[in-house]
């Protein structure tokens, strides 16, 4: 099972550490 924490480390790659609001990586 996966826990998705409140903040993730961000690769700032993808879509979504790119986006000013979203806390989520899609990399993890």
């Amino acid at each position: 099972d996966k826990v998705i924490p409140l903040f993730v480390p961000q690769c700032g790659k993808c879509s979504v550490c790119k986006h000013p609001e979203g806390n989520f990586c899609l990399k993890n």
